[in-house]
């Protein structure tokens, strides 16, 4: 669970730093390397959580 929230934590502070770096354009590389390991993070995040809650209840039953 804490580590799933650490993904999307790390993703909210990429998706910043990519707009922060998008001062004329978003569409540089840089911004685009951010944006993408956010993608993965909220990816993996999303994943996390899922396999929590389903051996939650796994685990209830």
């Amino acid at each position: 669970m804490r580590t799933g929230i650490i993904y999307f934590i790390l993703a909210a502070l990429f998706i910043y730093l990519a707009i922060l770096n998008g001062t004329e354009t978003i569409f540089n590389p840089l911004s685009l390397i951010m944006l993408a390991i956010a993608a993965i993070d909220i990816g993996l995040g999303i994943t996390l959580f899922r396999d929590y809650f389903r051996k939650k209840k796994e685990d209830s039953e």
